[in-house]
């Protein structure tokens, strides 16, 4: 798997180098230019914002990626900038006056360090999915970047597990703005409505007696409880953040939590040689912001199990905590 992580990383250097911004500081008016970064000479900086169910905690260790998209009479969205930060400050954008733009944007909380990276081609350092782009603290202007894995629950992680993961161990939001026309006359800040894109297990096992206890989800790092821990929290990325935006996303400041997704949860007992032994399986439906209780009651002979979805405990939507 390291190789994979590596060989896309390399994939993706060898496009940026091709597209990328020379830039490291924090305004659009300071960037260096080159041949291949095609901001406006002249323009009206905006800043963007995050907005929504996101609080940044401002320690630097979380990444934002925006994509920017200039939207057309016939509602037609061309690229038009992308760009990697480790600090909001300078999440600044030059446009053109009267056009009409579009932003997304996904954070993932501590990227700098669980998101797969190596030094890229132009100094900086190159990031995986779901951003794969160089951590520049600015815009680069080019149509070439790839619009999918903002939207996709894929990341490359390195921590708490490396691999490539549809529903990562990872703390994931996405949003998008309103359509924004580039006009002096209303202000020069676009904000940017993020929405939490993941959900929590909470893991409970009972007659579990000696050795370890394996835990899998589709599309998600193994869980594993080693005896005698008996209890697991994790918070995992949804598959499809974007769609799930777009589900409970109902305009600026409201907004609800329909989206979930149905994974299948399979258990199994692991001896001290590493052989796994499967005990069952059942379908599970995460919800989105949501922690659901599972308690997996090992069988006391050969012939019971059943994994117990407490309900009852679930963290309703008035009651949404970060977990």
């Amino acid at each position: 798997m390291k190789t994979l992580n590596l060989l896309r990383i390399a994939a993706v250097q060898v496009a940026v180098a091709m597209g990328v911004a020379s830039c490291n500081t924090d305004t659009p008016e300071d960037e260096k230019d080159d041949e291949n970064n095609n901001r406006p000479a002249q323009g009206l900086v905006v800043k963007l914002g995050c907005t929504g169910e996101y609080a940044g905690n401002g320690d630097g260790k979380d990444l934002y990626y925006v994509q920017a998209f200039c939207v057309e009479d016939s509602g037609k969205y061309d690229r038009y900038a992308h760009g990697l930060f480790s600090v909001t400050d300078s999440m600044k954008v030059t446009l053109e006056p009267g056009a009409k733009y579009l932003f997304k944007a996904t954070v993932v909380k501590e990227g700098t360090e669980r998101i797969a990276h190596s030094e890229g081609k132009n100094g900086y350092m190159m990031y995986g999915a779901p951003f794969m782009a160089e951590l520049t603290n600015g815009f680069v202007y080019t149509e070439s970047f790839g619009e999918s894995a903002i939207g996709s629950g894929e990341a490359e992680t390195t921590a708490p597990k490396k691999g490539v993961f549809m529903r990562p161990n990872l703390g994931r939001y996405y949003g998008e703005s309103e359509i924004y026309t580039a006009n002096d006359s209303i202000g020069g800040k676009v904000d940017i409505e993020l929405l939490k894109t993941y959900f929590g297990i909470k893991l409970t096992a009972e007659n579990f007696k000696e050795g370890k206890l394996c835990v899998e989800m589709e599309g998600a790092p193994e869980m594993v409880m080693e005896y005698p821990v008996t209890e697991f929290s994790a918070t995992f990325s949804l598959a499809n953040p974007a769609e799930a935006f777009r589900t409970d996303w109902k305009g600026v400041g409201e907004y609800t939590f329909d989206y979930s997704e149905t994974v299948k949860i399979i258990a199994s007992t692991m001896d001290e040689d590493g052989n796994k032994t499967p005990v069952g399986s059942t379908e599970v439906e995460m919800k989105r912001n949501t922690a659901r209780p599972l308690r997996i009651i090992l069988p006391k002979d050969e012939n019971g199990f059943n994994i117990t979805i407490d309900d009852e405990d679930m963290i309703v939507d008035d009651e949404v905590v970060e977990f």
